[in-house]
This record gives structure tokens, sequence and C-alpha cells, in this order.
């Protein structure tokens, strides 16, 4: 009897006491979880604010991408940096951050510790961002964008367990720099995003000698009077041109007119006759069609290393010819519909530079020198001669009126090393291709 007692005031002490050193191992696991919870919270705040500044400051620069600044005024740029900086804002608000939207505060005067600031970057690596004094310059080619989930902005981090200890929220804070990369030296296709590039090549000449070139109709300013340079406004929500012949009442961006040689032409520069060609990029005739309507496909560049890319010397070599078989054939009728297709999208698109042409009667050698984006605002059939007096012998040759614009393109190849070879400035007005790079 005794020894059921003993066992019995035994086993009733064993079920009384709790160990210390358990309370303490709860009460760690408790806080590791805690601590676990916490900081999972901020680093899915600190991702999600990473990838909404990402994301407006990507949308900023294609909006800074505008083709009002081939015209540029204090007033034209102030009012591409307030759509770009409205766009950033639409862009915050629409990629929230633990279920709220960011706000990020509108910055005119650009300070340097905005949300929203626009400046320069010199390289894509290895230089910093360096804020513009002022938005008065088309030549910005950057815009970071600093989001904050602060104390300060009374929209904070919350913390599920760290209130407890006093520690209620987090601030969280980062920043992204997107770049207009404008070191263009070619292009290459992107899976199956072919090359947004015309084969239709447009004559250069810096040295603005020849009348006819993309320089001296693009790049020499409208002056009043000079209402044949400057007859059509692009319309970019309706995507349409409208026409007029006040020149007050163009967008100040200059349009080229690009002649064909008549089929029996014999001009072989481009001095007089023609200032385009078309270009037999993998293939002849049809080819050149779909590639007028779809662009320059992989299928295209087998024999091009699947690129098309200036060289060293910033130069390239194509076949073409600066005219087409004769009105009634059927790869001219099909040039004929694809060139208006193009026109009726008024879609931008790559138009390649040449500086000369081996032969003006059938497939020459065109020597490429460069890239320009524009639209196709007109194609027509005129009556045209090959000859340096300008008159009219009655043979039709194709006309195209382009007005250059800015295309943003991620298969474009760029290179800030070769910015200027053999003569050539690679820096590029209207094709830009947009890097997050910091």
């Amino acid at each position: 009897m005794n020894r059921i007692a003993s066992c019995w005031n035994i086993s009733a002490r064993r079920r009384g006491g709790i160990s210390p050193l358990l309370i303490l191992s709860i009460g760690v696991l408790f806080g590791l979880v805690a601590l676990a919870v916490d900081t999972a919270n901020l680093w899915q705040a600190r991702l999600e604010l990473r990838n909404s500044v990402d994301a407006a400051a990507m949308a900023a620069a294609h909006a800074w991408a505008d083709d009002r600044l081939l015209a540029p005024t204090p007033t034209t740029v102030a009012r591409v940096a307030a759509t770009a900086r409205r766009v950033a804002i639409d862009y915050g608000r629409n990629n929230p951050v633990l279920g709220q939207p960011l706000h990020l505060r509108d910055n005119p005067e650009n300070a340097a510790d905005g949300d929203i600031v626009f400046g320069f970057i010199d390289e894509p690596l290895g230089r910093r961002f360096q804020a513009a004094k002022r938005v008065d310059s088309p030549f910005i080619n950057a815009v970071r964008i600093v989001g904050r989930r602060t104390r300060a902005r009374g929209n904070p981090a919350g913390m599920y367990f760290g209130r407890l200890l006093g520690l209620p929220s987090a601030d969280v804070v980062t920043s992204a720099t997107a770049m207009l990369d404008r070191y263009v030296i070619g292009f290459r296709p992107i899976g199956r995003q072919p090359i947004p590039l015309a084969p239709i090549a447009l004559l250069s000449d810096p040295t603005l000698s020849h009348p006819n070139s993309w320089e001296s109709e693009v790049l020499k300013p409208v002056v009043p009077g000079d209402a044949q340079r400057d007859r059509f406004r692009f319309d970019q929500d309706k995507q349409r041109f409208f026409e007029s012949t006040d020149w007050s009442a163009g967008d100040g961006i200059p349009e080229m007119h690009v002649y064909f040689s008549p089929p029996d032409g014999s001009s072989s520069d481009g001095s007089g006759g023609f200032n385009g060609c078309f270009l037999f990029i993998g293939g002849g005739w049809d080819d050149l069609t779909r590639q007028i309507a779809s662009g320059i496909g992989a299928e295209d560049l087998v024999d091009s290393d699947g690129q098309i890319l200036l060289g060293a010397d910033n130069r390239c070599y194509f076949h073409g010819t600066a005219s087409l078989p004769p009105i009634d054939d059927p790869r001219t009728q099909a040039v004929w519909a694809a060139v208006q297709a193009l026109q009726v999208s008024a879609r931008p698109v790559v138009w390649p530079l040449f500086r000369s042409i081996a032969s003006g009667r059938g497939n020459g050698v065109a020597e490429i020198s460069g890239f320009v984006a524009a639209r196709l605002v007109r194609a027509e059939w005129m009556a045209r001669s090959d000859d340096h007096d300008g008159t009219a012998d009655g043979r039709l040759v194709l006309s195209l009126t382009l007005q250059p614009c800015q295309l943003v393109t991620a298969t474009a190849v760029t290179d800030h090393r070769r910015r200027v070879g053999n003569g050539v400035d690679l820096y590029n007005r209207y094709i830009c291709r947009i890097r997050l790079v910091e």
C-alpha cells in the first residue's frame, strides 16, 4: 500500500512541472517565426517596389522618345517632359506595392532628389546618372524613378510582429534608371519579332551638297514660305496625317520626297533622277514585297549571321536597284500594294541610308551608312525625267513622301564605342533601344 502511494506522489509531481528551457525555446521559436514573416513581407515590398519603379522608368523613357523632339522648342520639350512624368505616375499607380498604389510625386523643376528626374548617361555601363539642371534639352537620354514607401511619406511597409517590439513599420526605398541608347550599329530579330525595317534605302549626304539627300531635305530648318517641306502633321491620337499648304500649320518636321529611277534609267549615284533604291535582303522581289509589309525576319538573314550590322568602318552592303520593273509588271504592282498598305498603317519603320549604288539598271550594290526612322505619308506615281533639266517626259516613277519620327525597338543593336567612324556619327536622333541601366 505504501509503495502505491509513493508512485502516485511521484506521478503527480511530474505532471505539474514545466521546464524553463521549454518556455525559452517556445519564445525563441515564436521570435524566429515573427522575424521570418516580417522579413518576407519586407522582401516582398522591395520586390514589388522594384517592379513598379522599373515599369515607371521604362514607360517614361518610351514617352520621352516623342516625335515632337525632332522639332524642339523650350515649350515643346517641357510638354514632352510633362507627358513622360504623367505616364510614370500612372504606371506607379497601376503597379501597386503590398496592395497599395505607388504614389510618385511630380517634379516639374527636375530637382535631383525628386521621384522623377530626367538627365544624362554617357555610356550604358560604367557611367553614373547626371540630373539635368533644366528639362529643356532634346538630348536628355535617361530618366530615374525613385519609389518611396516611408514613414515620412505616410506609406511605410507595415510589420506584422515588429509592432510588438515597437517597430510597427519600416521604410523601403528603391530606384531605377532607364536610358535611351541611340548608338545604333544595326538590327537583329528577336525570336519571331522581325526587324521593323523597310528594304528601301534613302540617299545620304552629310555634306549637304546633294539637294535631294535625307540631310538636305530633313535637317535644314523650315522657314516661312517653305510650305513644300512641311506640309504634313501627324496626329498621334487619330494615327493619321493632315495636310496643309500653309507652312505655319505644319509640325516643324520637314518631309523627304523619295524618287526612283524609271525602268530604263541610267543614273548610278543618285545625282539625278532618283534618291531611293530597293534593297534585296536575302531574296528577290517577292521577299522585298513581303518585307515592306512585315519587316525583316530571321529567315531573311541566313547569309548575314542573323543580323543587319554595320562593319568596323560603319558601312555594310546589299544588292539593290534604283528602279522598278515597268508599271504593268506584276512585281511592280505587288510593291505598289505593299507601300500603299504601309501608308495606311502610318506605323514608324526603319529606312537604311545609302551613299551610292553601283548601278541604276539591274541589280547593283548599295553602300549602307546608317539608319533613320520615318512614317510613309504618301505613295504616288509621278511623271519624272531622269534628265538634269527636270523636263518630264511622260515616264511614270514611284514617289514616296516620308516624315521623320522616333522609333523604339528592342531589335536595335547598339555600341557606344563606335560613336564616330569613317566620317559617320552613329548618334541616332530617330532610333533607339531602351535599357534599364541602374
